[in-house]
């Protein structure tokens, strides 16, 4: 007879296959965590039924520090190296236009060149997707290791079940997250913490600067591109990465506690914005109780796209001098 799976286990003696879903000794109480570890719990035992302890073994790694680690770290390399041919045709194209790449006063010219791309709200929107692209690829990578779908991160029919309640808590959440990040950056203000982020490289008007402030002179399909990309394609892509990955691999595995630090974390850490990792790390916690409490990505994904459509129509309202 099969022993609980969320109970202690027997130690795995070396080399020997471990059919046995690995929970860590963690149950849960929370109907939504329960039902995800009763879902890996069968495609671990119908691998070690079907007699392959080796794809066993790999889904019995799911939530493991090491693998998680390792999967968010590829995602952040892979950001880096989706740019590379980014800027490679952006400096072809510098090069084709009869500017001097190298030479006398080539290099300057080309660092400048470089630095404007920064704000360049054509190369932030090819950006944005690259990014949403590195993190997809990192998931698909996992599916393939692990023989899985992609309801394992709560896409298929989950997001049909309870959708109208969760799309109404993602609202909820969504207005929660835009009071939490004003407090946390009030209060890094009243406690002078912003200025030791600023002098440790922060720029609280980073994401005004590099995002916003171009699209002032740009085309209105860039406008509309960077507004509906950064309002629904990156917050669905990053919930599917930080929610549906990442806190419930850990939530299955370790527990809701590490699974919300740790996906909060992750996310705040990836947007590589030091004045803004409080707040955006509150907001990441918010998230995660709106995919725990809805039980569907619905909720955390409409709360993501809740709060960045805010931050979005305030932005562009300024710019077209609708408010001050």
């Amino acid at each position: 007879m099969r022993t609980n799976v969320l109970e202690e286990q027997r130690p795995q003696q070396f080399g020997e296959p471990d059919p046995e879903p690995r929970f860590d000794g963690v149950g849960s109480d929370d109907p939504t965590v329960a039902q995800w570890q009763r879902d890996w719990q069968r495609g671990v035992t119908a691998a070690a039924e079907a007699g392959d302890d080796r794809l066993a073994n790999r889904r019995n790694d799911y939530g493991s520090y090491l693998f998680t680690l390792i999967d968010w770290v590829l995602g952040v390399v892979l950001q880096v190296l989706f740019a590379i041919p980014l800027l490679i045709g952006a400096i072809a194209i510098y090069a084709a236009n009869g500017h001097t790449i190298v030479g006398q006063g080539g290099s300057s010219a080309l660092n400048a060149f470089l630095q404007s791309l920064a704000h360049d709200p054509t190369f932030n929107l090819v950006g944005i997707i690259a990014v949403d692209g590195a993190l997809l690829l990192v998931l698909w990578f996992r599916l393939t290791r692990v023989r899985r779908g992609w309801d394992i991160f709560g896409l298929g029919a989950q997001l049909r079940q309870g959708a109208g309640r969760a799309v109404l808590i993602g609202i909820g959440v969504g207005v929660a997250a835009i009071v939490a990040a004003t407090l946390v950056g009030y209060l890094q203000q009243v406690t002078g913490l912003d200025k030791v982020l600023t002098r440790l490289g922060g720029d609280p008007e980073a994401q005004q600067k590099q995002l916003i402030d171009p699209l002032r002179t740009a085309p209105a399909w860039v406008v509309a591109g960077t507004v509906l990309a950064g309002t629904f394609v990156a917050p669905a892509v990053e919930e599917l990465f930080f929610r549906g990955y990442i806190f419930r691999a850990f939530a299955i595995r370790k527990g809701l506690p590490i699974a919300y630090g740790l996906s909060a974390f992750t996310f705040a850490f990836t947007h590589l914005l030091p004045d803004q990792f409080l707040p955006l790390f509150a907001v990441g916690l918010l998230l995660c109780f709106a995919y725990q409490r809805s039980g569907s990505l619905l909720g955390d994904v409409t709360a993501h796209a809740f709060n960045n459509g805010f931050a979005f129509a305030v932005a562009l309202l300024q710019m077209y001098h609708v408010i001050h």
